[in-house]
């Protein structure tokens, strides 16, 4: 709720008051991204996660199962993770200005190594990847054999809110179908902005992540 700023000696409101101001708006959120999100899960047969940006975290609000008979849940509906830490929240991450990456992974360094072979500068590494690419991709983190492909959803005035993901066993995910999922996820966070919208016209139009 408040965090007690070295320099000033002064406290300040921490992420979990972001949190609590999303609140109210959350539900509209994850129910204005629920058909984006049903629609991408009935056209790939996978998982579609939908997270949400608090503060230094990303928080898993929806999620929709495909058809295909395996399936790769590999994040809880509530569950709380530091930005970089899966597709969506790296996606999240790496969408952000130089010094807000700076500040999330200075704050979650510990937290981070608590994941295997995670650390802040294999965290920038990726960041980096995920930039030139312009989508995330990665290896599930402890969940041997998934792989996940993320895109961020910004709103109008630049600000990231939210990340869409879709995860898949890997040997469903090659390089062109990897591609095919950032198309996908790309439209996706368009619509989903749109829909958050009430449906209004979206202008100006939604700014575009990774500069």
């Amino acid at each position: 709720m408040l965090l007690f700023d070295n320099a000033t000696h002064r406290y300040r409101l921490g992420p979990l008051v972001f949190q609590m101001g999303l609140a109210s708006g959350e539900m509209f959120f994850r129910d204005a991204a629920a058909p984006v999100l049903s629609g991408i899960a009935e056209e790939t047969g996978d998982t579609v996660f939908l997270m949400m940006r608090c503060g230094y975290d990303s928080l898993c609000v929806d999620r929709r199962e495909g058809a295909y008979p395996v399936k790769t849940f590999v994040v809880e509906v509530g569950t709380r993770r530091p930005l970089g830490m899966g597709a969506a929240a790296l996606a999240m991450l790496a969408a952000l200005s130089d010094d807000e990456v700076g500040n999330a992974l200075a704050a979650n360094e510990s937290r981070l190594q608590a994941f295997p072979g995670m650390t802040v500068d294999v965290v920038r590494q990726m960041v980096r990847r995920t930039r030139a690419q312009r989508y995330s991709s990665m290896n599930v983190i402890g969940v041997p054999g998934v792989r996940a492909v993320g895109y961020p959803v910004l709103l109008l005035d630049g600000s990231v809110a939210a990340a869409i993901s879709i995860a898949a066993i890997e040997h469903r995910v090659s390089p062109e179908r990897e591609k095919l999922f950032a198309t996908l996820l790309k439209n996706a966070a368009r619509n989903i902005v749109a829909c958050f919208n009430r449906g209004l016209p979206v202008t100006p139009p939604v700014p575009e992540p990774f500069g």
